[in-house]
């Protein structure tokens, strides 16, 4: 098999430019001598010997992706449509900077611990997991951790991760719904409402749920405690839901927000199936701005996020952080980024008339 050495021989370059186009680290290489050199690598079909390269320098090149969904929650986890955006958009970022995705899906932190010391993983990207989790992780581990959708403490540092504002997507989306016409809006979501840990941290649905709360109070509209409920993982208990709903005739709501655009989709399906022309008889909206939604009739009016900016965001930022292993020393870093959302308006919203 052809060398590092004969390929700079062949290629005209020195071995560490060799090592650094093998390895993504291509900034300080000029575009013709990249080229050259992955034309050569492409012509002698070079590939990279990994069990030597981690014996060798101690690095894998493997970056850990950890899905660490609760058991309730990880049933089926990775055809979520939203799991599956961020795990595509962090695979195509992760190899197009040399790097190789290892998926891990566990929701026992321990376990995953275990994982990451085993495989000598060169970065963790986090995803599901609460605080208590990352800080388990990050505790007992020197590897770089990039979470995505953890809520921390105000008090809390060394921290990085790539949030999304849940708490003003919501809002924008009930202030929308009032001027539309709507003063009694319900919203339903997957998340307990009841689980705040002992920090007052608030989880996504939380914080979606709080925009809701805050855009009908700032309107000066009743919020009653029947228009707010958390819906079970269960899907058969979860027709149960929809079927109380359906029989208290909504509990006179005119609109109901869903946590995310798979309940929307199921609980649009459901009342459709019973008769409801949605949004005649009922609005609903989502959040994510899943595929799914926009393909469905009539199509989702959604708060949308940009999963694979996010995805992509996360790798950047674990990049970072392994090319730069002194920022590590710094217990006092936290960095939260805050990525926006925008409605998506389609057609399951009815304008209610000033008459009605």
């Amino acid at each position: 098999m052809i060398t590092i050495k004969e390929i700079a021989k062949l290629a005209d370059v020195s071995p560490t430019t060799v090592s650094n186009v093998l390895h993504g680290r291509t900034k300080k290489v000029s575009p013709d001598t990249l080229d050259r050199v992955r034309k050569v690598l492409g012509e002698n079909n070079y590939v990279s010997n990994m069990g030597a390269e981690m014996l060798g320098h101690k690095r894998s090149r493997i970056i850990a992706l950890i899905l660490a969904y609760n058991n309730s929650d990880r049933k089926n986890i990775i055809t979520d449509p939203f799991v599956a955006s961020i795990v595509n958009s962090v695979e195509t970022a992760v190899q197009q900077n040399g790097f190789f995705l290892m998926l891990y899906s566990n929701p026992n932190i321990d376990e995953c611990l275990k994982m990451a010391k085993a495989w000598m993983v060169d970065g963790i990207i986090l995803l599901g997991a609460k605080r208590q989790g990352y800080y388990r992780l990050r505790n007992n581990l020197s590897t770089p951790i990039v979470s995505i959708d953890t809520y921390f403490a105000v008090n809390d540092t060394n921290y990085v991760n790539v949030g999304l504002d849940d708490y003003g997507g919501e809002k924008a989306m009930v202030n929308y719904l009032i001027n539309e016409g709507h003063t009694k809006i319900g919203f339903l979501s997957l998340m307990q409402f009841e689980r705040i840990n002992e920090n007052g941290v608030m989880y996504v649905d939380l914080s979606r749920l709080e925009g809701y709360k805050d855009a009908l109070k700032e309107a000066g509209l009743p919020i009653s405690a029947d228009w707010y409920e958390s819906l079970k993982f269960n899907q058969t208990v979860r027709r149960k839901q929809w079927h109380r709903w359906r029989k208290n005739d909504f509990y006179g709501c005119t609109a109901i927000c869903f946590g995310s655009d798979l309940m929307a989709l199921e609980a649009m399906m459901y009342f459709e199936d019973h008769g409801y022309k949605i949004p005649d008889d009922l609005t609903i909206t989502g959040f994510d701005g899943i595929f799914e939604g926009d393909i469905h009739k009539p199509r989702l009016t959604t708060v949308y996020q940009d999963v694979n900016e996010r995805g992509c965001r996360a790798v950047t930022e674990i990049l970072k952080l392994i090319n730069d292993p002194d920022s590590m020393k710094d217990k006092n870093r936290k960095v939260n980024i805050v990525m926006p959302t925008r409605l998506l308006l389609k057609e399951t919203v009815k304008k209610i008339s000033e008459s009605n």
